[in-house]
């Protein structure tokens, strides 16, 4: 679809309880207008921030959110968004490894735990075209979305900052390469053993 101005889309997306910031929300309109070929969004609440990327003209966007909120329905419903837009009730994990399409731009605004950030930009590394870039939000306010991203350095790369909002590509060099951590390696200052033998006294 033919995107609309920022200042248009914006006003929509307050409508609908966006939970960015005015100057995040400038930086997302911009980097979808930048990649608009197939754009995804893990996590998407309400619905403010699908709006305002649909708005900006993204040509395939694909919402992934465990959650079944009424609200995000009425959010795209409101703005004639309903058909145009692709929702999925499954938690990402269950998506990436079947997914096949590649993409042109990942918006990650869900989980705010480590493991989940980490593992999600992880997953979905495979599927991003070349140089695509990535918006993680909530990189200040929440220190375990920090540690998620900057655990991935130096294959992720931070390229732009703004509020909460950080932006990163990953590396092409092969050698930089990561894998996802499950839960039972994520235990800070412990040895896998040393936990056990706490589990076993408790």
């Amino acid at each position: 679809m033919q995107g609309l101005s920022f200042e248009q889309a914006w006003r929509n997306a307050c409508e609908c309880d966006v939970l960015l910031s005015e100057n995040e929300g400038r930086l997302l309109y911009r980097l979808v207008r930048e990649a608009p070929e197939n754009v995804l969004e893990v996590g998407s609440r309400h619905g403010g921030s699908a709006v305002l990327m649909a708005l900006a003209g993204a040509h395939k966007l694909t919402l992934i959110e465990p959650l079944a909120r009424p609200q995000l329905l009425l959010s795209l419903a409101r703005f004639d968004l309903l058909q145009r837009v692709h929702v999925l009730n499954y938690h990402d994990t269950l998506v990436w490894p079947i997914w096949t399409s590649e993409l042109s731009f990942l918006f990650l605004d869900h989980e705010h735990e480590y493991l989940d950030v980490r593992n999600s930009l992880v997953g979905w590394r495979g599927h991003l075209r070349r140089g695509a870039r990535i918006a993680i939000h909530d990189y200040v306010v929440f220190e375990e979305v920090k540690r998620g991203v900057d655990d991935l350095g130096p294959a992720l790369k931070i390229v732009d900052r703004i509020d909460s909002m950080v932006v990163a590509t990953w590396s092409d060099d092969p050698s930089l390469r990561t894998r996802r951590k499950s839960r039972s390696m994520t235990l800070p200052g412990k040895s896998r053993r040393s936990a056990r033998s706490s589990l076993a006294r408790s």
